[in-house]
């Protein structure tokens, strides 16, 4: 069963209870019938989040973009152990349920899309919890369904106004910039405006367990240049040093 799967996966990990297994499931959909590869087979070996860019957030800000990442493992690894990997995805994840006390949902991005799993990931990473692909792909999602409306269209419907959802995650994004330290949320936040936009910011800010300049060394950050190269640890599991 998917669920007793990812489980006993995330207790395979080093670092459990703190540990989070996370990433782009493969793409699949209902109109699929044939039966997945047993976890035991030769399929490709699950991909993970290990690199990222930034780019506009439907403004004059900026946001980070994830990207999946296909991995080339090392040839002594335990395959059904998970590999550290360095972002979540918002869509698919899996944690032990002491992340919900530790690591609060921030309640104050509304309409967030691209920028929330940059703020899932440090969040989660600076209070203690480390992160990981899974070893098996257990569940698989239909990405792109052009015949279905998505949540931003939605919000379009119901403000009535085609730019609404840019400009309001255009609004947003210094909130998440704070926690990462670049841009608008790099030096002194009594720059960003409105002020409300950091509302309970302190409630929902990075952990204590590990610091924000740790993160960006490990992740492979540059915030001046605003640029990231992919770790190797995170991309070649079991060839180089987490």
């Amino acid at each position: 069963c998917w669920d007793t799967g990812l489980v006993d996966q995330m207790k395979r990990t080093p670092s459990f209870p703190y540990s989070v297994i996370s990433n782009y499931p493969p793409s699949g959909g209902p109109s699929i019938k044939r039966d997945w590869p047993a976890s035991s087979s030769s399929e490709r070996f699950p991909g993970a989040l290990c690199g990222c860019r930034f780019e506009g957030a439907g403004g004059r800000h900026k946001t980070v973009r994830l990207l999946e990442t296909g991995r080339r493992p090392g040839p002594n690894i335990d395959k059904r152990v998970p590999q550290r990997s360095a972002f979540v995805a918002a869509g698919f994840f899996i944690a032990h349920g002491s992340i919900v006390d530790n690591v609060p949902f921030d309640p104050f991005m509304p309409y967030l899309f691209m920028g929330e799993e940059i703020a899932l990931s440090i969040r989660f990473w600076t209070s203690g919890y480390d992160i990981y692909g899974p070893a098996v792909d257990v569940l698989r999602h239909e990405y792109v369904r052009k015949e279905s409306p998505k949540f931003w269209e939605s919000v379009t419907m119901i403000f009535s106004n085609g730019m609404i959802h840019n400009r309001l995650t255009d609004l947003i994004i210094p909130r998440v910039q704070i926690l990462l330290g670049f841009d608008e949320g790099a030096g002194d936040p009594s720059r960003i405006k409105p002020q409300s936009i950091l509302t309970m910011a302190d409630r929902y800010s990075v952990g204590t367990k590990r610091s924000v300049e740790d993160f960006v060394e490990t992740m492979g950050f540059d915030l001046e240049k605003m640029i990231q190269r992919m770790p190797e640890w995170c991309e070649k599991p079991g060839i180089s040093a987490a």
